[in-house]
C-alpha cells in the first residue's frame, strides 16, 4: 500500500513524515530513502508528542487538533478540546479510545481498540457491544464456578 500510494511521485520531491513519537517515522524514512530512492525525506523530530510539548511550552496554537493516540496505558494525549470522533456505540462526539474488555473478543485484533463514551462504556461493561458484554458475563460465571470446583476438590483432599 505504501509503494502504491507513492507511485509516480518524483523521487526528488520533499516528503515530510510525522507519527506519535518519531520512531516509526525513522523506520519509514529509512525505507523511503533506501528502498524507494527518495532523496529529500524528513520527519517531525520526536513526533506529535514532542510537538505538543513545544507548542505548550511556547504558548503557541497547535496545528494538530484532537487526540494524539499513543500505544501505552494512556491510549491518548489530548492536544486540544476539539472532538473529532464519535462513540462506536451511540454516535455521540467522543475521543476516548479503549480496548474491548472481553479478552476473547471476536473482532480482528486491529479493530479491538475503539472510541467509546463513558455512558456506553458503563452500560456495556467496557466491551465493544452487547454480545461481548454477555460473553464476558457468562465467562465470568464459568470462571467463578471452575474456581469454586477447584476449591471444593482441594477441601475434599484434606
Amino acid at each position: 500500500a505504501f509503494k502504491a500510494k507513492l507511485a509516480g511521485v518524483d523521487p526528488s520531491r520533499q516528503i515530510l513524515t510525522y507519527c506519535t513519537g518519531g520512531i516509526r517515522c525513522e523506520k519509514a524514512n529509512a525505507y523511503l530513502i533506501q528502498e524507494m530512492g527518495y532523496k529529500n525525506v524528513a520527519s517531525l523530530k520526536g513526533g506529535i508528542i514532542n510537538y505538543v510539548q513545544y507548542v505548550e511550552s511556547n504558548k503557541l496554537r497547535s496545528r494538530f487538533v484532537g487526540v494524539n493516540h499513543v500505544f501505552d496505558q494512556r491510549l491518548g494525549q489530548r492536544v486540544d478540546g476539539e472532538l473529532l470522533a464519535t462513540c462506536i456505540s451511540c454516535g455521540s462526539p467522543c475521543d476516548v479510545q479503549t480496548d474491548c474488555a472481553n479478552t476473547h473478543c471476536p473482532r480482528p485484533y486491529t479493530k479491538r481498540r475503539f472510541v467509546q463514551c463513558a455512558d456506553c462504556a458503563a452500560t456495556l461493561d467496557g466491551c465493544c457491544g452487547g454480545a461481548c458484554r454477555d460473553e464476558t458475563a457468562v465467562r465470568g460465571r464459568k470462571d467463578a464456578l471452575v474456581l469454586q470446583d477447584l476449591r471444593l476438590r482441594a477441601d475434599l483432599k484434606r
